[in-house]
Formats: C-alpha cells, sequence, structure tokens
C-alpha cells in the first residue's frame, strides 16, 4: 500500500481502490489519525477550467444497495429482517476539498491479497 497526499490521489486513474484519511479532528484542528475510512472505488475525476484536479466520484464497499431517501430505511429494516440485498453500485462525489487528506492506496500486490480472501470467503459463505 501507498499513502498519497489528495493532490497525488487526485491524478490516478479510475478504478483504484483506497481509504480516505482525513487529517482534521473532530475539534477541526490538524490532526494525524491512524484511523482510515472505508474502501472504496475511485471514478470519475472532476477537474476545473484550468484543467485542475479539483475532485472526485467514489463507491464505497460498504453500502447496500437503494435508492436514496425514498427506500434506505427500507432496505435497513430488510436486512436487519434476515433478508438480503445487494452491494450498492452507485458513486457519489467526496465534496470536501481538504487539501490535507491523505490516501492509502491499494497496489497490484494488494489486491491479489485481497482477491484471494475474496475467494476463500466465497468458498464458505452461502
Amino acid at each position: 500500500m501507498k499513502l498519497l497526499t489528495r493532490a497525488q490521489f487526485l491524478e490516478l486513474p479510475e478504478g483504484v481502490f483506497y481509504a480516505k484519511n482525513p487529517q482534521e479532528g473532530c475539534d477541526g484542528t490538524a490532526s494525524v489519525s491512524m484511523i482510515f475510512g472505508d474502501l472504496e472505488i475511485k471514478h470519475e475525476t472532476y477537474r476545473d477550467s484550468n484543467g485542475r484536479a479539483i475532485d472526485w466520484r467514489s463507491q464505497s464497499l460498504n453500502m447496500y444497495d437503494n435508492h436514496g431517501d425514498s427506500d434506505i430505511y427500507e432496505r435497513l429494516v430488510e436486512l436487519r429482517s434476515g433478508g438480503s440485498v445487494p452491494l450498492c453500485d452507485y458513486t457519489t462525489r467526496d465534496g470536501l476539498f481538504d487539501e490535507d487528506d491523505m490516501f492509502l492506496v491499494y497496489e497490484r500486490a494488494d489486491l491479489e491479497a485481497l482477491a484471494k480472501l475474496v475467494e476463500a470467503a466465497k468458498a464458505v459463505t452461502p
């Protein structure tokens, strides 16, 4: 894995797996956090009129499929009742513009190790 700055991350292509590492404490002051966010996949990069990368879209790998506020609660009730819903396949925009954020980016070897873990999990998951 590699730890990248926001500027470095924004230049990466679509399809990269990563976890965001916010660099702001609960009180709004800068802090170095050992806590990383959800595993996500980077999608489209937004650029300003000068071509500078400024934001991106991503897909979270820990969100269930829903159609927004209209059924997110209904889907949660379904899950809590023992039901099953698919993985969310839509993307959202980051939109936070914090230049100090860092990104833990998965490299090829990490993805190969992750793929082995997924295959092992598939073997024991009904």
